[in-house]
């Protein structure tokens, strides 16, 4: 530890791990509940299912698009909580909200006007255009309002109140797949944007009342026009584009093994969302960790040796786990040689994914995330090209994704320590 570090007094890893935890929780919990609202979409005719899975890049565009200026407000009010300046706090808000509030508007206009273009763009059967580009423009509207909730949670994050985020998100998973549940059968696909609006609107109203109580919420949380624009280009584009990286990534996977048959894709695609759910608490960990550090300027490093220690701790107990009852467990719930092949191969190295994983939402939301941008996107870019090269099996895919994760922690975490502390450097 350096002087300047030791001068400094560092939180404990409890620390790190009472912020991270609900982070870690509400990563797995929200991407859980799409999963069991698509089951239960699942009732549908085929027509709606069609019209929904069209639906989805244009879904993952307003995902990257929320993810970019929440996580670019979470970073903001963390930092005003390190300095010191909580009050700087609603205005911050409102300044991104405003940002926000023209990106979804023209998002808006667009869609309206361009409905029908996207619609063939996507290669949208012509019988169902219409529905298309009306669920299309429901959606659009509703999502605006699922992003102002957005904006109230990622304050509560910011400030370090990742329980009471956490608790917001639960109650908007609860209540999102009970409204799907009763009124899918009743209204079909119009079930998907009732659902969002009504569970984003009463999100919305307690995270207000949560802010209100803290004192965060005020009437610059509406108005506020400070400068945030080149931090949302900062740090918010590359989040952004890091989360259609991932899209296009698993969707250039599944066109890889798609060749091999429907049971190879089944299989696959199993384990890799199984995968994906034991890795995936790394970018809550990660975020935890940030907002640790982004509160306690001048000891970042240490939080972050300290926060890499914690998940390298957790990540060899799931290696362990994964080794030893991995393949029973993937037997136990799907028949397919291809899941097992994926489990035994590459199931042991999501260690080794969950810790780059961390390391690059740290370097995202502290500042370095034009880095870590061009990271993932040399890293994702190399393995899929070695997946395209030595795929001729879905086994060679497996060990091309084992090697290629290993790799990138071992060559990536010396590379992000070396970014962070440089960044540092400069800052001082």
């Amino acid at each position: 530890m350096s002087s300047a570090e030791s001068a400094v007094a560092v939180p404990s890893a409890r620390r790190v791990a009472r912020v991270a935890g609900p982070l870690m929780y509400s990563t797995v919990a929200a991407m859980a509940s799409q999963v069991v609202v698509l089951a239960l979409l699942g009732r549908l005719h085929d027509e709606s299912l069609y019209v929904r899975s069209a639906y989805t890049p244009v879904a993952f565009v307003f995902i990257a698009v929320s993810s970019a200026l929440t996580v670019t407000l979470q970073v903001l009010v963390a930092r005003a909580v390190g300095a010191r300046r909580q009050g700087d706090i609603p205005a911050l808000t409102g300044a991104v909200l405003r940002v926000g509030v023209t990106v979804y508007g023209v998002a808006c206009l667009g869609v309206l006007a361009g409905g029908g273009w996207l619609a063939g763009a996507f290669g949208v059967e012509e019988a169902v255009r219409e529905e298309f580009s009306r669920f299309l423009a429901v959606m659009t509207l509703v999502t605006a309002l699922g992003f102002a909730s957005e904006v109230v949670a990622s304050v509560l994050r910011g400030v370090g109140a990742t329980l009471a985020g956490a608790g917001l998100l639960t109650g908007n998973i609860v209540l999102g797949m009970g409204v799907v549940a009763v009124l899918a059968p009743v209204i079909g696909l119009a079930a998907l944007p009732v659902t969002l609006a009504v569970a984003s609107a009463i999100e919305l109203a307690v995270g207000v009342v949560l802010l209100r109580r803290r004192g965060l919420f005020t009437r610059a949380s509406v108005t506020g026009r400070v400068p945030v624009l080149g931090d949302v280009l900062r740090i918010g584009v590359p989040v952004g584009i890091s989360a259609l990286v991932l899209f296009v990534v698993n969707l250039a996977f599944l066109r890889i093994v798609a060749p091999h048959g429907q049971a190879a894709v089944a299989g696959f695609t199993f384990a890799n969302t199984l995968h994906t759910v034991l890795i995936m608490p790394a970018i809550g960990f990660g975020s935890g960790m940030a907002i640790v550090m982004n509160h306690h300027p001048g000891a970042e490093l240490a939080i972050y040796r300290r926060g890499l220690a914690l998940a390298a701790g957790g990540y060899a107990l799931l290696t362990v786990l994964i080794v030893v009852a991995g393949v029973p467990v993937i037997r136990l719930l799907i028949d397919n040689p291809n899941a097992v092949d994926f489990m035994r191969i590459t199931g042991p190295t999501a260690g080794a994914t969950g810790m780059i994983l961390v390391a690059m939402t740290v370097l995202e939301h502290t500042g370095n995330g034009i880095a870590a941008l061009m990271m993932n996107a040399q890293f994702f870019g190399f393995l899929i090209l070695a997946a395209v090269v030595f795929s001729g099996s879905v086994r060679g895919l497996c060990w091309t994704l084992a090697i290629g994760s290993t790799f990138g922690a071992v060559t990536g975490l010396p590379i992000a320590g070396h970014l962070l502390r440089r960044r540092l450097k400069g800052a001082t």
